[in-house]
C-alpha cells in the first residue's frame, strides 16, 4: 500500500516537473507573434552569411581585389545584432530554456566593431586615398575599435544590465549603452555605403548604375529598420522590420554581386548586354570594384566595341563631339576628361601602352598605390593639362 502510495507521489512530483518545465515552450509555441519573429531572424541571419561567403569566395577567385575580402568580412557584422535573438530561439524551441545574458551579448554585440573596422578598412582601400594616410587611419580606427572591444567584453561578464535586459522569450530591451552603441555602428555603416552607392551611381554603365541604387536603397532602408529596432521594441514592429531586413539583404546581394537574374530583370537587354563580346568585363563584382580603381588591361576587343558605341575606354561614358581623345596608335577611345587624367598619370593608353602625350615620357608603376600618389601630388596637380581635339 505504501509502496504504491510512494509511485503515486513520486510520479506527481515528475509530472509538476515536467509541465512546469515545458510552461515556457508552450507559451512560446502559443506566441505566434515570436514565433514569426525568431523564424524570420533565422531567415534574416542565414541569407546574411551566404551572401558573406559569396563575396569572400569572390575575393579567392580574382584574388587582386582585396576590398572583396573586407567588405565580405565586414558584411557578417550585418547579422550578428541578430544572433543573440536567434539563439534565444533556437535554445527555447530545441532545448526549452534560454541562454545566459552574457552569452546574449557576445554573440549580439562582440563582432560589431571588428566588422566596422573592416568595413572602414574596404573603403578606405576604395577610396584611393594615399597609403600614409589610409595606414594612419586604419591604425587609429583598430586601437580604438580594440578598446571598445575590451570594455564591452568587461561590462558583459561585469553587468549585463549595463546592455539591457530581457522583455521576453528571445528580445531583449537594451539599455543606453547598447543604444548608443548601435546607433554609433549604424550611422558609420550607412555613411560609407551610401558613399559606395552614390559613387556607383555617377557611372555611365547600367549595370552599375543598378547597383549603386540598389546599395543607395539598401542602406538607407537598413538605417530606417535598424533605428525603430532599437527605439520602438514592440513585437509587431520588430516583425515588420525583420521583413524590411529581409529585403535590404536582398538589395545588397544586388549591389555587390548582381547576378544575371537581376540583371535581366530591372535592365532592358541594350542596357546590359552591350559588352557581351568582351570576356574581360563578364563579372559584375570585378565591374563594379573597377569605378573605384586607376588602370586596367584592355583587350583589342573591348577597344573595337568602345570605339563602335562612342564609350569612353576608361569611364564608360558616352563620348560626343570633338571633346575626346584618340590613340593614335590603336584608335581606343577617350573622353577629354579621362585623357588629361591619364596623362598626368602613366601617360599611356590602356590598351597599347603608346603616349598621349607626346611631350612627356611615358610612367611605368610597379603597383596601383603609386599611381594613385602621384595622382594626389602637389606636382601632379600642378602639371599642365593639355587640350584633346
Amino acid at each position: 500500500m505504501y509502496y504504491f502510495k510512494f509511485i503515486n507521489v513520486k510520479y506527481a512530483y515528475f509530472y509538476l516537473q515536467f509541465t512546469q518545465n515545458q510552461k515556457e515552450i508552450i507559451k512560446l509555441i502559443l506566441s505566434l507573434e515570436l514565433m514569426l519573429l525568431g523564424i524570420f531572424t533565422l531567415i534574416y541571419i542565414t541569407v546574411i552569411l551566404a551572401e558573406a561567403i559569396t563575396i569572400i569566395a569572390k575575393y579567392f577567385e580574382f584574388k587582386d581585389n582585396k576590398p572583396l575580402l573586407y567588405i565580405g568580412l565586414s558584411s557578417i557584422g550585418l547579422a550578428t545584432p541578430w544572433s543573440g535573438v536567434a539563439a534565444n530561439f533556437i535554445s527555447v524551441v530545441f532545448f526549452d530554456v534560454t541562454i545566459s545574458m552574457e552569452l546574449y551579448f557576445l554573440l549580439h554585440g562582440t563582432y560589431i566593431p571588428i566588422s566596422i573596422f573592416f568595413w572602414i578598412v574596404g573603403c578606405l582601400y576604395l577610396s584611393n586615398i594615399r597609403s600614409t594616410t589610409r595606414k594612419m587611419i586604419i591604425i587609429i580606427t583598430g586601437v580604438l575599435y580594440a578598446i571598445f572591444e575590451i570594455i564591452y567584453i568587461i561590462i558583459i561578464f561585469t553587468d549585463t544590465t549595463i546592455l539591457g535586459t530581457p522583455i521576453n522569450e528571445i528580445q531583449v530591451d537594451y539599455a543606453i549603452f547598447s543604444e548608443l552603441f548601435l546607433l554609433c555602428a549604424i550611422i558609420q555603416t550607412i555613411v560609407l555605403g551610401l558613399w559606395m552607392g552614390k559613387r556607383a551611381i555617377r557611372s555611365h554603365d547600367k549595370r552599375i548604375q543598378l547597383q549603386g541604387k540598389f546599395l543607395l536603397t539598401c542602406f538607407s532602408l537598413f538605417a530606417f529598420v535598424a533605428f525603430i529596432e532599437v527605439m520602438i521594441p514592440i513585437i509587431f514592429i520588430l516583425i515588420l522590420a525583420r521583413i524590411l531586413v529581409i529585403f535590404t539583404s536582398i538589395l545588397f546581394y544586388g549591389g555587390f554581386i548582381l547576378p544575371k537574374w537581376m540583371e535581366k530583370l530591372f535592365l532592358r537587354k541594350e542596357d546590359s548586354g552591350f559588352l557581351e563580346e568582351s570576356t574581360e568585363l563578364k563579372d559584375n563584382v570585378q565591374d563594379f570594384l573597377k569605378i573605384f580603381s586607376q588602370r586596367r588591361d584592355v583587350t583589342a576587343k573591348e577597344v573595337t566595341v568602345y570605339r563602335e558605341k562612342k564609350i569612353c575606354l576608361v569611364c564608360r561614358g558616352k563620348v560626343g563631339g570633338f571633346n575626346n581623345y584618340i590613340c593614335t596608335k590603336c584608335d581606343a577611345l577617350y573622353c577629354e576628361k579621362c585623357a588629361r587624367a591619364l596623362t598626368r598619370l602613366e601617360n599611356a593608353c590602356w590598351a597599347c601602352n603608346e603616349a598621349i602625350d607626346k611631350s612627356q615620357p611615358v610612367r611605368k608603376f610597379e603597383s596601383e598605390q603609386e599611381a594613385i600618389e602621384l595622382l594626389h601630388s602637389t606636382e601632379a596637380k600642378k602639371m599642365p593639362k593639355k587640350k584633346y581635339k
